[in-house]
């Protein structure tokens, strides 16, 4: 399908964009099976990125071992294979690299199926060009972005395998996640507060009690990665709106995946939105299928939302959030457990 370009002026985006020493480019590869695209792509981008571009999932493969790739952009019609699998393998051999899904036959589930594999935008065709740069330029600053958190996490996540001093490690992680989304960090402490208080009276063991700590503090971890511009609407979100924002559990968990963590802290990540009776996501688990831990974040982070929720919701009392999780007992939370959690917030 070939690529609509609508004729616009953009010279403040070429400034910014613009680098005049080649070498400082960001790259960018153009993977697209159709001649048209690609060229339209290269003509589009080439003023502010080096270009690359592949035919083939199996070209662009060849290109991201032997070339630094910053940017990749993607069609999901190629001749060897779909592009959500060649996604997938990207991020698989290569999660610093971003990734844009740039399709003519887009659906709410391959968006989500992009966000959830790794993708950090989707464009359906045809777009125009200030659409398409404005896209390109956020991708490589959340690429900047999530460079720094990975480091961070890493290194969290050696010290905290070893037993070694977290202090500098936590301060670092929160200064980095405040600068960006500072009600994130302001969530997640309360959520880890509450989860922390779950552990000490249940008596969990010092490792267990950690895990929990870590968890419930990384559980949104995967909301870096969602388009902020979604995530800052006040008003009422979508349907396609609150799919993509579902996916930020299965994308924290995958970012976690591969640092020295201990596996429960992946599974508090990835399962803290499941519900006791099966209705909640991703995977629907229900009762005790859902992890242990999981079922203590999902009470905290509930009550957190209830009571203390964005500027945009009104929150309730205590008494009314109490009486809430009293009444979803069994329900959207493991009863046994409610009933401390309600003890311990008395």
């Amino acid at each position: 399908m070939q690529a609509t370009i609508t004729p616009v002026t953009i010279p403040n985006e070429r400034r910014r964009l613009d680098a005049s020493d080649e070498s400082l480019k960001p790259s960018v590869l153009i993977v697209d099976d159709e001649f048209g695209p690609r060229e339209t792509l290269k003509v589009i981008l080439r003023p502010f990125f080096t270009i690359y571009s592949a035919g083939t999932g199996a070209t662009a493969l060849q290109i991201l071992k032997e070339q630094q790739i910053d940017l990749v952009t993607l069609d999901l019609k190629l001749p060897d294979r779909q592009g959500t699998d060649l996604l997938q393998e990207i991020k698989r051999d290569q999660e610093n690299v971003e990734v844009i899904i740039i399709t003519g036959y887009g659906s709410l589930k391959s968006a989500m199926d992009g966000i959830r594999y790794g993708a950090s935008g989707y464009l359906l065709k045809p777009f125009n060009v200030t659409e398409l740069i404005a896209l390109t330029k956020h991708c490589l600053e959340k690429k900047h972005r999530l460079d720094s958190l990975r480091d961070v996490l890493r290194t969290f996540g050696g010290l905290w395998e070893t037993g070694s001093d977290q202090s500098a490690a936590w301060k670092n992680l929160s200064l980095l996640l405040a600068a960006k989304n500072p009600d994130l960090v302001s969530h997640s402490e309360r959520v880890s507060f509450y989860s922390s208080l779950m552990a000490e009276h249940l008596e969990l063991p010092a490792e267990d009690s950690e895990a929990v700590k870590v968890g419930s503090w990384l559980h949104d971890i995967g909301k870096v990665c969602i388009d902020p511009r979604i995530l800052a609407k006040s008003a009422p979100l979508d349907v396609q709106d609150c799919e993509l924002i579902k996916c930020h559990s299965e994308v924290g968990a995958r970012m976690v995946q591969s640092l020295p963590f201990h596996p429960l802290i992946g599974q508090i990540i990835r399962h803290h939105h499941e519900q006791y009776d099966g209705a909640g996501y991703p995977d629907g688990l229900k009762g005790d299928d859902i992890p242990y831990f999981a079922r203590i974040v999902s009470l905290a982070n509930a009550f957190v939302d209830l009571t203390a929720g964005p500027q945009s919701q009104e929150s309730m009392s205590l008494d009314d959030a109490k009486t809430y999780i009293r009444r979803q007992a069994g329900g959207l939370f493991d009863p046994t457990l409610s009933e401390l959690f309600l003890q311990i917030v008395r």
